[in-house]
């Protein structure tokens, strides 16, 4: 990708950040670290084949194919589900499900979904119950399954298969807070 286009996307970036639209201006901004990254790395390959440097056969198509290989294990295991399910899924549990995940109410500055991750939190279940719905019909829409049961399990699934899960209590206690929120929702 050109500079020009990075440049871009930075400058979208920044203006989502004047406008209190911080969560999306981080995927922004990690989407262009990701294009950087990977922009340098396969510079770095191409590098070595054009000075003759051996290069292990496949090492470069590792690089173009790195973010499929990334959760080839979770594709696998979610085999039910098209990799644009899965990706929609994968960005909607990091940006709106995570314990890192920011939390914007009333004009405040934003918290993070762990500070409200502990039994009979208000502010969890306010959020499970006005802010997931509204973000869960996105997930709808961007991945053209209108039966919203479906898309929370969709969203439950891939969840629940990921690493973190098991590793990280206070992620899992979100993510079963919202299957227990979500569970008698009618959308």
């Amino acid at each position: 990708m050109k500079n020009k286009n990075i440049k871009e996307l930075l400058l979208i970036a920044e203006e989502l950040d004047k406008r209190s639209l911080f969560s999306e201006s981080d995927i922004i901004y990690k989407l262009a670290a990701d294009i950087i990254d990977f922009e340098e790395r396969a510079s770095a390959l191409r590098g070595k084949e054009d000075s003759n440097e051996p290069v292990e056969q496949g090492e470069l198509a590792e690089v173009i194919e790195f973010p499929r290989k990334q959760n080839s294990e979770l594709r696998d295991y979610l085999g039910d589900y098209t990799e644009e399910e899965i990706d929609g899924a994968l960005e909607f549990i990091e940006s709106s499900l995570s314990p890192e995940s920011k939390v914007y109410h009333m004009g405040d500055d934003a918290d993070q979904l762990i500070d409200f991750a502990h039994n009979d939190s208000q502010e969890l279940r306010d959020y499970m119950l006005e802010v997931i719905p509204d973000k869960l019909v996105d997930l709808s829409v961007d991945t053209g399954e209108a039966d919203m049961g479906e898309v929370l399990r969709l969203v439950k699934d891939v969840a629940e298969s990921l690493p973190k899960y098991e590793d990280d209590d206070d992620f899992k206690y979100i993510i079963d807070a919202m299957s227990f929120y979500m569970s008698d929702y009618i959308f």
